[in-house]
């Protein structure tokens, strides 16, 4: 076999692929760009692709925080979601009283015993 039917042979079968890659894509509803030969889709990998610069995100960030800081300013407070849990009042730590850590102490044991009982 000459090497430019090999190569025209190649090209049809190429073709023809295509073609069938095609079909399947409509069919199955996903359009050519994301089904690259070259580049998987974001999914397939489990990586995002990155999209901003470091420099564009840094503006972005500062540029959040001005609009921040000017929504502080003028109302005087932070946001509600954020203010929520400060206005909670502090409650103060229960504690268990001696009483009371005895009283479980025996229900716990006379439960035990019970249990062992039932066991035997």
């Amino acid at each position: 076999m000459d090497i430019t039917n090999v190569i025209a042979q190649l090209e049809k079968q190429k073709e023809a692929i295509d073609r069938a890659l095609a079909a399947l894509r409509e069919v199955g509803g996903t359009s050519p760009a994301r089904s690259s030969v070259n580049r998987p889709a974001a999914a397939d990998t489990g990586r995002v692709p990155k999209k901003r610069s470091a420099q564009a995100r840094k503006r972005m960030a500062l540029a959040q925080k001005k609009r921040w800081a000017a929504l502080k300013s003028a109302t005087g407070t932070a946001a509600p979601a954020a203010s929520a849990p400060a206005a909670k009042k502090a409650t103060k730590k229960r504690r268990l009283s001696a009483e009371g850590r005895k009283r479980i102490i025996e229900a716990a044991k006379k439960r035990w015993a019970a249990a062992k009982k039932t066991a035997k």
